[in-house]
């Protein structure tokens, strides 16, 4: 049943998402058709355990935390990390997340127009709050998911990306 509600929502989730985002009718139906005949997409999608709900939960996370740069919205930042973290503590193949979140983020800096007499300095003080808070809500996210660093929140999770990290090297990384 889960494996059916994530392979079956997901491409909802997505196209709502993008429609939300301004993104037009053929727009849709280019992501409808992507999301339908992706073999990536459709390889980690039917999967009946972790990866299809990683389907869900990545590109979810990554347009709720668009959304919330196009709404200027802390909720849709806040709401884009509790994904983030759940994503996350299922699998740490979602730490994709992070780098995506940073180039989206770098890419709104150098090539905003909204408001050319702002710096970058000054775009950059505003997207590096939105990015943090991001972070730190995945974060808060992961811990509370992940009964086994709730002694020592900080260190413990240091302690896990180091070992994470460490396998890398391998085909170890789940």
């Amino acid at each position: 049943l889960f494996h059916i509600v994530c392979s079956v929502l997901t491409p909802l989730f997505l196209l709502m998402l993008a429609g939300r985002l301004g993104l037009s009718r053929i727009g849709q139906v280019w992501l409808f058709l992507y999301l339908i005949f992706d073999p990536i997409f459709l390889e980690m999608g039917s999967r009946a355990h972790l990866e299809s709900f990683l389907t869900l939960t990545i590109p979810v996370a990554l347009m709720l935390y668009a959304l919330g740069h196009e709404r200027d919205s802390l909720i849709l930042y806040v709401l884009s990390g509790i994904v983030f973290g759940l994503a996350f503590a299922t699998r740490v193949n979602a730490a994709v997340v992070l780098p995506s979140a940073l180039a989206y983020s770098a890419i709104r800096i150098f090539f905003s127009h909204q408001s050319k007499n702002r710096t970058v300095l000054a775009k950059g003080k505003k997207e590096i709050i939105r990015f943090l808070l991001f972070c730190m809500v995945g974060w808060v996210v992961f811990i509370v998911c992940f009964p086994p660093l709730w002694t020592t929140p900080f260190f413990g999770f240091a302690d896990f990306l180091y070992q994470k990290a460490s396998l890398v090297g391998g085909d170890n990384l789940q």
